[in-house]
Parts: structure tokens; sequence; C-alpha cells
């Protein structure tokens, strides 16, 4: 009897030991938010030009060749190299949103918003927006409303 007493206490500590050195299971990796913060995050820059289109046509929106936008982890963003005919950047912060990795809505300065498009691998996204009547984002220039399309390289 005290051997049986002696098993069954071994096999209730191995138990109580096995189930205790579970881990929670429940971790399924990084949230959409951090995954869509990962892939934002860098500096992000156009090929030439012909990667800036207003309304559907490129070439006619100035010299976009240097434009760089950087998207910092503290919330952040810095643009340098914007087309000195146009200017449409004058923002300082960014927030993200949305419920999907691959599409998902940036919002400037908390007035302006743009919708970021993976566009197939992890260095390459289309930012596009529309500006409407004369109010660029950040309020800079008139004459530059439409369609707005930036297909960008990290």
């Amino acid at each position: 009897m005290k051997k049986i007493s002696y098993l069954l206490n071994i096999v209730i500590l191995a138990g109580a030991l096995t189930m205790a050195g579970c881990g929670d299971d429940d971790s399924s990796g990084p949230t959409i938010e951090e995954q869509q913060r990962q892939f934002l995050e860098g500096n992000w820059t156009v090929n030439s030009s012909d990667d800036v289109s207003l309304g559907g046509s490129t070439g006619t929106t100035g010299d976009w060749s240097d434009f760089a936008i950087n998207f910092q982890s503290n919330g952040s963003v810095q643009v340098s190299g914007e087309s000195s005919e146009v200017d449409v950047f004058t923002v300082n912060t960014y927030a993200i949103s949305g419920t999907e990795v691959s599409t998902f809505t940036v919002t400037f300065d908390d007035t302006d918003a743009v919708t970021i498009t993976r566009n197939g691998a992890d260095n390459q996204m289309i930012m596009s927006f529309t500006i409407s009547g004369e109010e660029p984002l950040g309020g800079k220039k008139a004459s530059i409303s439409g369609a707005w399309i930036f297909n960008l390289t990290k």
C-alpha cells in the first residue's frame, strides 16, 4: 500500500510540475497595429517623379525625384525633397488606424488622412489621398486638388 501511495504521489507531483511548466499559449504574435507600425516605420522614397501622380497623370506635378517621407517610432514624421512647384506636405505627426495589415489609414497632425497600401513586398507601398478644393495637406498652396498617388520604396 505504501508503494502504491508513493507511486501515486510521484505521478501527481510530475503532473503538477508539467502543468506549472506550461506557458500562456494565447500569444499569437504582434497585433495588427504593431504590424502596421513595423511596416510603416522608416524612410520611404520615390524612384523618380513618375512615381507620383495627380489625377492619373505623372510628370505633371513637378520634380518629386528627391522626395522622402520618414515615419519614426515616436509618432513624428519628416518630409523632404518635395516638389517646389507644388508643396503638398506640411506635417509633423502621424497616427495609424485600421483593421487590416495590407491597407490602413495614416492621419497626419490629427486632421489629414492618407491610405497606405502594401504594394507586394515589405519594402513597397502606395500612399494615396485626395485633396478637394484648395486645401493641401497642412494647408500650403492652392491648385493641387485631386487624387494623389505616391509609389514609395523603403
